[in-house]
């Protein structure tokens, strides 16, 4: 079936296919192709340095909340 499908143009229909329930007619009505899988290097460095400086911040807050100090008066 994949073959039949990609063989077809826009807003054109298959010759009706036999199914286990009875006959199929598939019709296109519109392709978009996959980008390509690989990211850019750009994009790349920008999720390394992104990844980077959320580490930071973590890090940055963690040893915040363990230096806070809670005073309490009542």
């Amino acid at each position: 079936m994949r073959q039949q499908i990609l063989q077809l143009k826009v807003a054109e229909a298959t010759k009706p296919i036999s199914n286990p329930n009875g006959l199929a007619v598939i019709m296109l009505c519109g392709r978009k192709d996959p980008e390509g899988g690989l990211p850019s290097r750009d994009q790349v460095e920008n999720n390394l340095a992104r990844e980077r400086l959320d580490a930071l911040a973590r890090r940055y807050m963690r040893n915040l909340r363990r230096a806070a100090y809670i005073d309490v008066r009542g």
